[in-house]
């Protein structure tokens, strides 16, 4: 979506992305302009599920709107923690700016998936269907409150995995038993 066409100040240009993240998951829309070429890219909300993203130069695209944000999310943090090593900090409201919208996108997706369950058991309790057995909307909404701390946990966990000494054996050990642990949690 974008290409070496596209160049810029690229330590702006991420800023700007976040900044119109921000707007559409806000408002439903943003826009800007490059930091330093007369390029402009909206973002628009098509639907719950969908966004619109038109650069200048290039036709619209449809996007899944929660896959965009995380891997642009996903990106952006990437970016800004080796900034932030390298330039001894500087780049802590960034960082705070992404994990304030990985947050926004996390409640999103996790109250999307509430509210189709409940949809779902409003339709099966109204007799209009019979989806699941009412045993199994119980297991439904408890599998949302065990994703809910799984996020969580994991998120505590990639805290932690940050301060961790990559020589010190003993402390890498801990962690990957944790990591383990988690992952045979969601089997």
């Amino acid at each position: 979506m974008l290409d070496v066409i596209h160049w810029d100040l690229f330590d702006q240009l991420w800023a700007y992305l976040l900044n119109v993240a921000e707007e559409v998951l806000n408002s439903g829309k943003g826009e800007t302009y490059f930091p330093d070429q007369p390029l402009k890219l909206h973002m628009k909300t098509i639907s719950n599920d969908l966004m619109l993203y038109n650069l200048d130069t290039q036709n619209k695209i449809l996007l899944p709107k929660q896959v965009f944000f995380s891997a642009l999310l996903t990106g952006a943090l990437a970016f800004f923690e080796s900034l932030d090593r390298v330039y001894d900090y500087h780049y802590h409201y960034e960082l705070n700016k992404i994990k304030d919208l990985k947050n926004k996108i996390g409640e999103a997706m996790y109250n999307q998936l509430k509210e189709i369950v409940n949809l779902l058991e409003k339709i099966n309790n109204n007799g209009q269907t019979n989806i699941l057995p009412v045993e199994e909307f119980k297991e439904q909404q408890d599998n949302l409150t065990d994703l809910s701390v799984l996020l969580a946990d994991m998120d505590k966990l990639l805290k932690k995995s940050k301060h961790t000494d990559p020589n010190n054996a003993q402390d890498i050990d801990k962690l990957l038993l944790e990591i383990h642990k988690m992952m045979i949690s969601l089997e």
